[in-house]
Formats: C-alpha cells, sequence, structure tokens
C-alpha cells in the first residue's frame, strides 16, 4: 500500500493531489490491484465576519474495483466530477 500526498497554495487557493495504490490477495490467488487519484483546487470565493463561502472544484479516478456480483475487475474505471460549494457562518 502506498499513497502520495501534495498540497500547496497556487494563486488565490488551494490545491490538493492525493494518489493511492494498493494491493491485496484475499483468498491467496487472484491480486487485487485499485488505484485512486483525487485532484481538488479550494478557493474562498467571500469571507466576513460574517462568514465564508468556498469553492470545491475535485476530479476523482479509480481503477480496479467489484463489480455488481461481487466479483474483482481489473479493467473496472471510474471517473467523478464534483463541485463542493460550502457556506460557513460565523
Amino acid at each position: 500500500h502506498i499513497r502520495l500526498k501534495l498540497d500547496g497554495k497556487i494563486g488565490p487557493g488551494n490545491l490538493s493531489f492525493f494518489y493511492d495504490m494498493a494491493s491485496k490477495t484475499p483468498d491467496g490467488e487472484i491480486q487485487m490491484d485499485y488505484n485512486y487519484l483525487w485532484l481538488s483546487y479550494e478557493y474562498i470565493v467571500h469571507k466576513s465576519e460574517m462568514g465564508s463561502v468556498t469553492l470545491k472544484p475535485t476530479f476523482r479516478m479509480q481503477n480496479g474495483g467489484i463489480d455488481n456480483g461481487g466479483s474483482y475487475v481489473e479493467d473496472y474505471s471510474r471517473n467523478k466530477i464534483e463541485f463542493t460549494t460550502e457556506f460557513k457562518f460565523n
């Protein structure tokens, strides 16, 4: 199991990169390999004494997975794009 995470300030916001690679052999025969990639950028749109508004677009990718029957599928791949808006009140 290997995990790599990088964070840094880029422009007015924060960029986060996360990569996770794992392998397991539950029955001693079939090796199950998984890897995940996560990339997000967090940007504060407004901040005041009353609170703040933050935008956070995120891209996530998964390779390797389990099908509906519970069997490991090496060619499984899933990509997601998310857009989170956070409102904080003081």
